[in-house]
């Protein structure tokens, strides 16, 4: 009886991992950046990392804020045209474990933002924690 009910438990494990494996996993990361040139601080410039956590490869199309928690109609504030950390196009595949870094410039539209955001060629929306901007009116 007792192994019966180890093989049962560890079906049940292995159908849920198989299914967890299957999903889309990314990780959405708002952030601050003030860019350092010649030891002189540029503008104040905002930022979303994004980051594969899934064990396949997955093609992002865009990002930016959510202006209601969750939206997935409308009410977005989509960062058009970002500068990358590797100077490509945003809209591009990212293999298992790799990120890449957004940047764009800031106002005070972002001060409104409930949530980040990242949207797949497939249509799947992660969300991420708001950008918290400090000092700006």
């Amino acid at each position: 009886m007792s192994v019966a009910l180890v093989g049962a438990v560890l079906g049940v494990m292995n159908t849920w991992n198989a299914m967890d494996q299957r999903r889309v996993r990314l990780r959405v990361y708002p952030k601050v950046a003030v860019p350092v040139m010649d030891g002189e601080f540029g503008r104040t410039m905002g930022c979303i990392e994004v980051i594969n956590l899934g064990a396949f490869p997955v093609s992002i199309q865009e990002v930016g804020f959510t202006i209601r928690r969750n939206s997935r109609k409308g009410d977005r504030l989509t960062i058009v045209q970002p500068f990358t950390n590797d100077h490509k196009p945003l809209a591009r595949r990212l293999e298992s474990r790799q990120s890449v870094t957004a940047y764009f410039e800031l106002d005070a539209r972002f001060q409104r933002a409930k949530s980040s955001y990242v949207l797949t060629d497939c249509d799947e929306m992660t969300y991420g924690p708001p950008l918290i901007i400090r000092g700006m009116h």
